[in-house]
């Protein structure tokens, strides 16, 4: 009994912390160290060069916050949504940030030494020059993250995605680069000795001037677009090359991204496939004899061997009418896909980018698309009954009829989309964002939500 008094009276005190803090707008200097601050919503505020130490804030919204400078060493910030924040100089070690959304977010000079980030989106993130040596990025997205100039001795980036990173100057000495993928990555100057690059996609990606003094590129892939230093020899280092007539028997292709390869004649016997991007690739004569693909994913573009069956219940067909549901497509490349009608209950698409997409008509009842991207996508008649949209950035997306009612849409990015004649009945659109975007008189929203209030523009009959 003691304890369950206990327990509420800290439950108590944590409520009057959050209900407090969520009515200030500065807490610049403020000191909150070690205070139970789990899921308050700070979108904007003010909390430059504050003692945030040991702090709890898993689940935050701290969105856009100015984190200048802020001393955040230990603190839980487990999937927070710190989308756009500016932490420049800031001090974060050991802090926890797995899973949290750091997408364009200035973290410029940080000290961030053993830091988890496990999982973490720091997609268009600036990091230059700081200091992430030691830290936990597995499976982060860090896709255009600029990390010129920053430090990462012994960080673990097994799995990571790092499209079009800048990590020009980089020290990755001895860092863990295990299956990355890289593609169009700028090494140029990078320190890579003694660095673990087995298995590694580094199709485009720029290695000159790199120091990769007994670094291990072992089964990595490169292609003709890849550009090597004069100490990088691909054939000796193990390395191989992905295009036509390519010897790829056995290869570890789990989950890559061969989006509009060129694999002509190709040897995949026996290689692994499985949940890979296949659309728009050309794989006309290639032997796939004994290949895995189940949860591949490809379209009509596709080129297939023709003794090889298409359209097999173990792959995903991206097309209009198709049936996805349930199918699993975390991260997955779906810009401006063709895919109307098709019927995706349940899916997973977190972290998607359908930007441009047309899903006119389809159904995603029940599906994740937290964090993915659906800039002007054609979501018009779409079923997003008990959808999970948290997050989700719907810039200029237009969603007239579509049927919205029970979703969750916090934090998600509604700015200039066309919500006319939508019904978001019981969805939660807490600190969603929703300027300039277009409604009507027919457009049913949640009990409580003020379009006005939110910046929203009313469409006159026949507007």
């Amino acid at each position: 009994m003691l304890g369950e008094r206990v327990s509420a009276t800290a439950q108590r005190e944590r409520g009057a912390d959050v209900a407090a803090l969520e009515v200030i707008e500065n807490l610049g200097g403020a000191n909150l160290g070690g205070k139970d601050l789990r899921g308050v919503v700070l979108p904007e505020a003010n909390l430059a060069g504050a003692n945030m130490i040991g702090v709890a804030l898993a689940g935050a919204n701290l969105s856009r916050c100015n984190l200048a400078g802020t001393k955040m060493s230990r603190a839980d910030l487990t999937g927070a949504y710190l989308y756009g924040v500016s932490m420049g100089g800031g001090e974060l070690i050991e802090t926890k940030l797995e899973n949290a959304v750091l997408q364009g977010s200035i973290i410029r000079n940080a000290t961030m030494t053993d830091a988890n980030l496990h999982g973490a989106n720091i997609e268009w993130a600036d990091l230059r020059e700081s200091i992430l040596s030691g830290c936990d990025m597995r499976f982060a997205h860090a896709d255009e993250a600029n990390l010129s100039g920053a430090a990462l001795l012994e960080a673990d980036l097994r799995g990571a995605r790092l499209d079009g990173v800048n990590l020009r100057g980089a020290i990755l000495h001895k860092a863990r680069l295990v299956k990355i993928r890289a593609h169009r990555a700028d090494f140029r100057d990078a320190v890579l000795s003694s660095a673990d690059l087995r298995y590694a996609d580094l199709r485009g990606a720029d290695f000159r001037g790199a120091n990769v003094r007994e670094s291990n590129f072992e089964h990595a892939l490169y292609d003709d677009q890849t550009i090597f230093g004069r100490t990088l020899d691909p054939c000796k280092s193990g390395m191989r090359r992905l295009g036509p007539d390519a010897d790829l028997h056995g290869a570890p292709l789990d989950e890559a991204d061969l989006h509009g390869a060129d694999l002509r004649g190709a040897d995949l016997r026996g290689a692994n496939l499985e949940h890979a991007d296949l659309q728009d690739a050309n794989l006309t004569g290639a032997n796939l004899a004994k290949a895995k693909v189940r949860g591949a994913i490809y379209n009509d573009k596709t080129a297939l061997p023709k003794d090889w069956a298409r359209g097999t219940a173990a792959m995903y067909r991206i097309a209009d009418d198709s049936n996805l549901d349930r199918a699993k497509l975390q991260w997955a490349h779906l810009q401006d896909a063709n895919c109307a009608h098709v019927s995706l209950k349940s899916a997973d698409l977190t972290g998607a980018n359908l930007n441009g997409a047309y899903l006119d008509g389809a159904s995603l009842v029940g599906a994740n698309l937290y964090g993915a991207t659906l800039r002007t996508a054609h979501l018009d008649g779409g079923d997003f009954r008990d959808a999970a949209l948290q997050g989700a950035i719907l810039h200029g997306a237009s969603l007239r009829y579509a049927k919205m009612q029970g979703a969750n849409i916090l934090w998600a990015d509604l700015t200039e989309a066309d919500l006319r004649n939508a019904d978001m009945t019981g969805a939660d659109l807490g600190q969603s964002r929703a300027r300039r975007a277009k409604y009507n008189e027919q457009t049913i929203f949640p009990e409580g939500f003020d379009p006005v209030a939110s910046g929203m523009m009313l469409v006159q009959a026949g507007g």
